[in-house]
């Protein structure tokens, strides 16, 4: 449930996205700011530490905040669910960045294309629209 207050900073939010996020805009630009310089400090240093659930025809990549950020090792993590025997080109994926944000992982037949913006708080809204945005048959 939506609240009217950032959940970092606890001052009241006005913007409609920001009321849908949980998190003004202040502090969403900070939390990329960090997760942006901890990419850059681990770029060399240990694998991101990730959890990932298998929903139908969606992958669902929650980033623990550990290690490398999964926005930075995405081209391992890919390939360790392949190598978990996961044909990745029948499924659509996703993922929640350490702000608690979903956003899309364009790929095709599992190599990595690009991200892709579904800016959502909520689990299944963001699987709604990844399916959505992707269609059938296109990931």
């Amino acid at each position: 449930m939506a609240t009217n207050f950032c959940r970092c900073c606890g001052k009241p939010l006005t913007d409609p996205v920001s009321i849908a996020l949980e998190i003004g805009p202040v502090c969403r630009v900070t939390l990329k700011i960090k997760e942006l310089s901890n990419m850059t400090a681990s770029l060399f240093g240990p694998r991101s530490d990730y959890d990932y659930r298998v929903d139908g025809d969606v992958i669902a990549i929650t980033d623990n905040d550990k290690g490398r950020s999964v926005t930075n090792d995405l081209v391992n993590v890919l390939a360790d669910l392949a190598g978990e025997g996961i044909d990745l080109s029948q499924y659509k994926i996703m993922y929640r960045d350490t702000s608690g944000i979903w956003d899309g992982i364009g790929h095709d037949g599992g190599t990595f294309t690009g991200f892709f913006p579904l800016t959502e708080h909520d689990y299944l809204t963001a699987r709604a629209k990844l399916l959505a945005v992707t269609g059938k048959g296109k990931q």
